[in-house]
């Protein structure tokens, strides 16, 4: 694992040692890990989001491709309906 030496933000810090009094995680590193980890998640997912906007712009579903999904979609939701 590699170690890194940051300068961080008074309140920040602060933010996360009552993460870690409040038992949320066990060191700094941990929870600078978990937010880093959250991070990246949150702009993989919205890369990944754009992408796909843009081949759905480049690349539009056709009519054909649509015909019956709102009435399959229907009946998949009363489907799940516990009556």
């Amino acid at each position: 694992m590699t170690q890194l030496a940051i300068r961080i933000d008074d309140d920040l810090i602060a933010g996360l040692d009552e993460l870690i009094k409040n038992n949320e995680f066990a060191t700094r590193s941990e929870g600078i890990r978990a937010a880093l980890k959250l991070l990246l998640d949150q702009q993989r997912r919205a890369s990944n989001a754009r992408r796909e906007v843009d081949a759905y712009t480049k690349f539009p579903e056709a009519d054909d491709e649509l015909a019956g999904l709102a009435e399959f979609a229907t009946a998949k939701m009363i489907e799940e309906e516990p009556w």
